[in-house]
This record gives C-alpha cells, sequence and structure tokens, in this order.
C-alpha cells in the first residue's frame, strides 16, 4: 500500500469475525459463509465495536484500513484474544515511530485476506 493511500485510511480496525443468523441469533460464523448477515470490527485505538452489514462490508474494507487476524477456532474470545495481542504490537509501534508505520508493521504481521 502506498502512503497515498494510507494517509487516506486512517483508521486502523481489526475484523473481530462474521456472523450468520442461525434459529433467530446471530452466531459466529465462516468468513466465506454465504448466510453472513454482517461483520464485526473493532477500533485498534478507542476499542469501540462496529458492526457492518452484508450490504456494506465492501466499500467499510475497502475505505478503511482492516486487519484479518488469525483464530485459531472461530469463537469471539479467540478474535479478543488475537485482538489484544495486536493492539499491544500496535500501541509498542506506536511509542518508538508513527500511526503510519505501526500499520504497515501490524499489516506486515498479519496475513493478508
Amino acid at each position: 500500500m502506498d502512503n497515498k493511500k494510507l494517509n487516506q485510511k486512517q483508521i486502523l480496525y481489526v475484523f473481530m469475525g462474521s456472523y450468520a443468523m442461525v434459529d433467530g441469533k446471530a452466531k459466529l460464523t465462516y468468513n466465506e459463509d454465504k448466510s453472513i448477515v454482517y461483520r464485526k470490527y473493532r477500533n485498534i485505538e478507542n476499542g469501540e465495536t462496529i458492526t457492518v452489514n452484508k450490504a456494506s462490508i465492501d466499500l467499510f474494507e475497502k475505505e478503511n484500513n482492516i486487519i484479518f487476524v488469525v483464530v485459531d477456532d472461530y469463537t469471539p474470545e479467540n478474535y479478543e484474544k488475537t485482538y489484544e495481542v495486536v493492539k499491544k504490537t500496535y500501541e509498542k509501534e506506536l511509542s518508538s515511530s508513527n500511526k503510519e508505520e505501526a500499520i504497515k508493521l501490524i499489516k506486515r504481521l498479519t496475513p493478508l485476506k
């Protein structure tokens, strides 16, 4: 990602899972599941979790810096643990450099979507 694009995307979100409706309740599911109705993302700086409906996912992911983490098991707890690791790494890098460099490091340390 070039610096111009990075400058336009100043908010870094961590992907927190895809959700489908099962028996009237939202359940965490695989990313490729065609029945997803929304995805959750968590702001790395303020911890705010946002929900993005299926129709808006592509635009949201295009307009924001998203870190797609790898979890061993698709559970909210595993996403939360992984988020905490990413956040600590980001904060540590941010303390010794700038925001752009911290984002670049996090993107290098996480697999591509």
